[in-house]
């Protein structure tokens, strides 16, 4: 019902009701086979995980 609302003239894209923007960014991770992490921070979680004696997270620098 909303969502068949004509948007103001100075929205930037469509009417969207609550959960619609989790879910558009949900199918965007999926589309992108995961959350990206930056290497620092995989880099980070792996020293902890070094001092801790748990398994390291694997990281392919190739993207």
């Amino acid at each position: 019902m909303h969502r068949e609302m004509e948007p103001s003239p100075s929205a930037k894209g469509p009417v969207l009701v609550a959960g619609d923007p989790e879910r558009i960014h949900m199918k965007e991770t999926d589309e992108q086979g995961g959350i990206k992490y930056h290497k620092q921070i995989i880099e980070h979680y792996n020293k902890l995980a070094e001092d801790i004696g748990v398994e390291k997270i694997p990281f392919d620098s190739a993207e």
